[in-house]
């Protein structure tokens, strides 16, 4: 056998079992395992056979410890306003942390960005905030100091419309070394549909009431305008938006109410590039429209966990290529593990979901071991501002030279 046939023999994967190369295979991220289908026939088709996917859905959730400065953050939207960091194989151990502002906040994405955490506060003109909680830096973002546009005022219409500002985004950029947040401008009427004067209507169709995106860079600590025509998130949850490898991800679902929204593209992932700064849009499988949904990181992937009205069932789908609505693949289907429980809060890293049952005690089900984790805390009430996260313990500053201290 010459050299050549014997390096096709093992590209061909002929000293390697079926058995063992689809066990090696279950437990690659998506992507990889995408990659590899061309190798050979039989993997051509790995994502279709239900037997592999049911190995690699249970490796996908095999926990992983919360431990090492890994931690589950439950902000819970008391007085004080206060942060819970939950680690170890329970979440026995728990660590408290007060709020650096005196107000309800609204964490920005999925997860910390290098032990950073982005917050608003606010309902219209909001105010943003980056703070590390284990250095206890904080940087205070500037306003982006948008106006409402001269035609406004010429018409005496000023009282009848809001400057809002959506964020959609916190990342790095790896390229540049920096850390950016993409906001969505809006100028939003006080009144609605019939509510709304000829006057009013004839406003809304300027072109200097249209949104607009804009880009803040913490290097530059400044905003630019995006000339960028991209969808809008559905609204601006924390639970529609995740941050990886420098892309920030946002659901937009036209179905909901979102006020302006011209590109109209049906329910879809976007997925903006912090590093050069444009976007792709990936449509979503038709069984997430009317759903309650959220985005999550599940081993290096993008998932949608969706929560379909009326049924005590939920989905867990995991994406194979950014931009195709086909690699969209659903892992499993689950029911909730209790009647007692309501609409799920959030997620955790290894696709734990956090409920609260009639009591307003936190639970948590491990979709792993399908046990409930009950978590120690207690929410205010069913319409609190409470949220779920998961936070990477960091030693890196912010930035120096541009640190402001609520302190």
């Amino acid at each position: 056998m010459t050299s050549n046939s014997c390096s096709s023999d093992i590209v061909s994967g002929c000293y390697i079992h079926d058995d063992v190369a689809f066990s090696i295979l279950s437990k690659l991220p998506i992507k990889s395992l995408k990659r590899f289908e061309c190798v050979r026939k039989s993997w051509s088709r790995l994502t279709e056979d239900s037997s592999f996917m049911t190995m690699y859905s249970k490796n996908l959730i095999i926990s992983q410890p919360y431990e090492g400065g890994t931690a589950l953050l439950i902000y819970i939207n008391s007085e004080p306003e206060r942060f819970h960091f939950l680690s170890g194989e329970r979440f026995e151990n728990s660590v408290s942390f007060i709020s650096p502002v005196n107000s309800a906040v609204e964490i920005n994405g999925f997860a910390s960005v290098n032990g950073i955490l982005c917050f608003h506060y606010g309902l219209f003109e909001k105010s943003i905030s980056l703070w590390n909680p284990i250095t206890e830096e904080s940087k205070l973002i500037p306003s982006s100091r948008t106006l409402l546009p001269p035609i406004v005022h010429k018409f005496k219409a000023a009282d009848s419309f809001l400057h809002h500002t959506m964020i959609h985004g916190f990342g790095y950029d790896s390229i540049a070394d920096d850390y950016k947040v993409i906001c969505l401008e809006t100028f939003e009427p006080l009144f609605r549909n019939d509510e709304l004067s000829k006057k009013h209507s004839f406003l809304l169709q300027h072109k200097s009431l249209q949104p607009f995106w804009q880009i803040y860079s913490l290097t530059s600590n400044s905003w630019k305008k995006l000339h960028v025509n991209m969808p809008r998130a559905s609204i601006s949850d924390g639970n529609f938006q995740v941050y990886m490898d420098g892309v920030c991800h946002w659901l937009s679902m036209p179905h909901w109410f979102c006020y302006p929204l011209k590109l109209y593209v049906g329910t879809c992932m976007v997925s903006f590039d912090l590093n050069n700064e444009t976007f792709l849009v990936t449509p979503v499988p038709s069984y997430v429209i009317l759903t309650r949904t959220q985005l999550l990181v599940l081993n290096d992937s993008i998932a949608l966990i969706s929560f379909p009205d009326h049924t005590q069932t939920f989905h867990i789908s995991i994406l194979g290529e950014v931009g195709v609505k086909e690699s969209w693949i659903k892992l499993f289907t689950v029911k909730k593990p209790c009647a007692c429980v309501g609409i799920p809060m959030g997620v955790g890293m290894n696709g734990e979901i956090v409920f609260a049952n009639k009591d307003n005690e936190l639970l948590l089900f491990d979709l792993n071991t399908k046990k409930i984790v009950e978590l120690g805390i207690k929410r205010r009430g069913e319409w609190c501002l409470d949220q779920i996260k998961v936070y990477k313990k960091s030693l890196i500053p912010i930035k120096r030279n541009l640190l402001f201290s609520y302190r």
